[in-house]
C-alpha cells in the first residue's frame, strides 16, 4: 500500500515543542533525583527549572502538570539564575592550553582563577573569545562544571537546567512512606496470584513510623490496593505475607483475599 502523504498544515509545532520540553525537564529531573539518592516514591517539595530562552521559559507552564506527575513533586518554580541552586566552576583545560601556550601556561591558568567564571563562560559561549592577558581563551581550553548548593540536586542540558529541593519535611517522608506501602502491598498481589478486580485484608506489623502512616493515609492506602479492611496485627491464617524494611523499620505485610 501506499504511504499516506503527510499533511504538514496539520502539524502541531508548538505542541511538539512542548512535549520535547517535558521529556527534557523530565529526564533531567530523575537524573537530579538519582545524584540526591532520592527515589522517585518519595515526594518532592520543589522542581526548580532555569529555561534557555524566553520561548522555553513560556513552554514551561504548559507542560507544568506533567513534569510534576513524572518527578512526583509538588511546585515548579522558575528561575532565570542558576547560582540559586549552585555555583559554576572553570577550570583550565591542561591537555589542550598547555601544548598552546607552553611557559606562558602558569600565567594564563592563574589568569583563569582570577577571572569571574560567568566572564569567562559569556566570553567563549557560542564559539566566542575571551582575551586573557593577550591570549585569546575558547571554549575548548576550559572545563565548565556545576557545583550543587547545599539543599539541591542539579542535572543540566546545555543552558536548560533543573534542581530539585532535597530538603524532606516530615510530611513528605510520611506521603513517600505511604507510596511504597502501596507499591509492596501491589506487588504482593500480583506474587500472591489475585487477580486484578480481587478485593483484599491487608494487615501491617511494624514500627512507629509505619503505624503512623497507614492510620494518616488509610484512605489512600485502601482505594489504591483494593484492600476493604487495612488493619494492625500479624498476617491472618492463610494469608501471603512479606517481611522487610521501610524507612528503617522492619514491617511485615499480609494480604488475604477479601470473603
Amino acid at each position: 500500500s501506499d504511504w499516506p502523504v503527510a499533511n504538514k498544515e496539520l502539524i502541531d509545532e508548538e505542541a511538539l515543542h512542548s512535549t520535547r520540553l517535558a521529556m527534557l525537564l523530565a529526564s533531567l529531573g530523575r537524573a537530579a533525583r538519582n545524584k540526591a539518592n532520592i527515589k522517585v516514591r518519595q515526594p518532592l517539595a520543589r522542581v526548580l527549572v532555569k529555561p534557555n530562552n524566553a520561548d522555553t521559559k513560556r513552554r514551561v507552564a504548559n507542560v507544568t502538570a506533567q513534569v510534576l506527575e513524572e518527578l512526583n513533586a509538588k511546585e515548579i518554580v522558575v528561575i532565570d539564575d542558576e547560582s540559586l541552586v549552585a555555583s559554576v566552576d572553570v577550570k583550565p583545560n591542561l591537555p589542550v592550553l598547555g601544548p598552546k601556550l607552553g611557559q606562558r601556561l602558569g600565567k594564563i591558568v592563574e589568569q583563569i582563577k582570577k577571572t569571574d567564571p560567568r566572564e569567562i563562560i559569556s566570553g567563549v559561549k557560542q564559539g566566542g573569545k575571551l582575551k586573557l592577558d593577550g591570549f585569546d581563551l575558547e571554549a575548548s581550553d576550559i572545563l565548565v562544571s556545576l557545583v550543587d548548593k547545599p539543599g539541591y540536586a542539579t542535572s543540566a542540558d546545555g543552558d536548560v537546567l533543573v534542581a530539585v529541593d532535597t530538603k524532606l519535611t516530615p510530611e513528605l517522608v510520611d506521603e513517600g512512606i505511604a507510596r511504597e506501602l502501596v507499591h509492596r502491598i501491589q506487588t504482593m498481589r500480583k506474587s500472591a496470584g489475585f487477580e486484578i478486580e480481587d478485593h483484599i485484608v491487608t494487615t501491617y506489623d511494624g514500627g512507629a513510623a509505619v503505624q503512623r502512616v497507614a492510620e494518616k493515609y488509610r484512605s489512600y492506602i485502601m482505594q489504591e490496593t483494593l484492600t476493604n479492611d487495612l488493619k494492625a496485627g500479624k498476617p491472618e491464617q492463610g494469608a501471603f505475607a512479606e517481611t522487610g524494611k521501610l524507612h528503617s523499620e522492619e514491617v511485615t505485610l499480609g494480604t488475604k483475599k477479601a470473603t
